[in-house]
């Protein structure tokens, strides 16, 4: 009976994950290429590898990482031909990566606590807390240009976090082929944006004064890891093209000024993190867990730090004050200017360190004060609970919403850049098209005959907002898009009263 129940409970997640993760696997085929993504697919077709990336250094941003994946990316073709399948190698991607440091905690930590379907579950559990939290999830997953810088160092940083693991808890590992391994994941990290650059060298200056603090073992290798890092970001955060990035955004604001922002953006992240169900259940979920389970030999000795309930809440205090020394230099250096979508990687950062401190109240304060609670509530009675919290999300409803639109969306643009096709091998350098609203009112009344048109219209007509939303045509100056296609001059028919 109770194995039916287990069963019953493991087909109840799955069934409702499938329909948690369902529209933003829709949305992969909706998304369509904008803004850079026509720069690149444009201009670095032409160029060599090295070419390129000493273009992209120069002129444009010191990401070296990604400027490499971008322009390998070109020339495969993903922004021309294979634009659906980044978003779906991201998540792919991120949920591989993150069952394999929950697996390596697991071994590592935990003493295999954990069976391989809870640690599946935890995983997907995760990927949708990342895709929640997000600031800006339509430029993080589904634009080309955003997604691959910053979803990149996601999936790189949850390596970083397999190899420090395996580094410093097993012993069986040979430790300079280690570091040397880590050394360069840590370069790569280092080249993929500026944001992550700064929360990784800030991360590392913390724990290199930790280990020399408290005397640990492998203080000189953490200082190692930090130098390299420290070097590296010099490389990515002081090239020639961010200061013409800097010079084109021209930003004037004050530094005074610059600090409102800084404690603005901090409650930003925030806000993005105590806003979702998913985040209070996980926390709740780590709570327990870290209350019931035993630590591993390496874990207990990493506690230490956490011998009382008040150095769990200094932790607390201090990482609002942690997320504002990372935005500090980031924003001082671009004097306020900063995109919503550079704040992913540090909430990211925050909602892990919100969830490791969970656990480590759960071991400190509430040790095995969970268990007849535990006992009492079912699995399956713990799956609803967690289907629920993965359903009631508003950006779940956005979702769904941006898939109903998305479909309008894409079906117009397919059908413009098909227009647009036809005038390049038919030589032709000007072009007329409808205007996107009179294109849209067309495809919904086809669609939706008679009244039907009216019942619909006000959810259709707003644009799709987990999808990054591009009218490239329709931009007054000459777009990348015109030269893709080798028009001079486009005619919108505007939309009818």
């Amino acid at each position: 009976m109770a194995m039916n129940k287990s069963r019953a409970a493991d087909i109840l997640f799955w069934v409702t994950a499938f329909m948690a993760i369902l529209p933003f696997i829709i949305l992969c085929f909706f998304s369509h290429p904008g803004k850079e993504d026509y720069f690149f697919e444009n201009d670095f077709k032409h160029f060599d590898f090295w070419g390129g990336q000493a273009a992209l250094y120069g002129y444009w941003n010191g990401r070296f990482f990604v400027n490499a994946l971008e322009i390998a990316c070109v020339k495969m073709n993903f922004i021309s031909d294979l634009y659906f399948l980044l978003p779906l190698l991201l998540f792919a991607a991120t949920y591989t990566t993150t069952f394999l440091l929950l697996g390596t905690i697991n071994k590592l930590l935990l003493n295999n606590q954990l069976s391989i379907n809870q640690l599946l579950q935890a995983s997907f559990i995760f990927l949708l807390l990342n895709i929640y939290l997000l600031a800006d999830i339509a430029s993080n997953f589904y634009w080309f240009s955003g997604a691959i810088v910053y979803q990149t160092p996601v999936i790189l940083l949850f390596i970083l976090g397999i190899l420090l693991l395996k580094r410093f808890c097993d012993a069986s590992k040979t430790k300079i082929l280690s570091d040397i391994f880590i050394a360069l994941l840590i370069i790569l990290l280092i080249g993929c944006n500026e944001t992550i650059a700064v929360a990784t060298i800030v991360l590392l200056f913390f724990v290199s004064v930790t280990s020399i603090r408290f005397q640990s073992a492998g203080k000189k290798t953490i200082i190692f890891y930090f130098l390299v890092a420290f070097l590296s970001g010099i490389i990515v955060l002081f090239t020639a093209g961010i200061l013409n990035r800097q010079k084109m955004m021209h930003s004037n604001t004050r530094y005074i000024t610059v600090l409102a922002i800084i404690v603005f953006r901090t409650g930003l992240v925030f806000y993005n993190i105590f806003k979702e169900p998913l985040f209070w259940l996980s926390s709740f979920i780590c709570l327990i867990a870290g209350s019931r389970f035993e630590m591993g030999l390496f874990a207990k000795r990493a506690l230490l730090f956490f011998t009382s309930p008040k150095k769990i809440l200094y932790s607390l205090l201090l990482l609002p004050l942690l997320i504002a020394l990372i935005l500090t230099p980031l924003l001082m250096l671009a004097k306020g200017s900063f995109p919503e979508r550079a704040l992913n990687n540090i909430i990211l950062i925050a909602v892990i360190c919100l969830l490791m401190l969970a656990f480590v109240s759960g071991h400190i304060i509430f040790r095995d004060q969970f268990n007849a609670v535990a006992e009492k509530i079912g699995s399956l009675y713990r799956i609803t609970i967690t289907g629920a919290a993965m359903l009631l999300s508003v950006t779940y409803m956005g979702a769904w919403k941006s898939v109903l639109s998305g479909y309008f969306y894409h079906a117009i643009l397919i059908e413009r850049d098909n227009q647009f096709l036809q005038a390049k091998n038919n030589n032709q350098k000007t072009i007329t098209i409808l205007s996107y609203n009179a294109a849209l009112k067309q495809k919904m009344k086809e669609s939706f005959p008679g009244r039907g048109f009216q019942s619909v219209s006000e959810l259709l007509m707003q644009p799709p907002i987990t999808i990054p939303f591009f009218n490239e045509a329709e931009e007054r100056r000459q777009t990348y898009y015109q030269l893709h296609y080798e028009i001079e001059r486009i005619i919108i028919q505007p939309d009818k009263p």
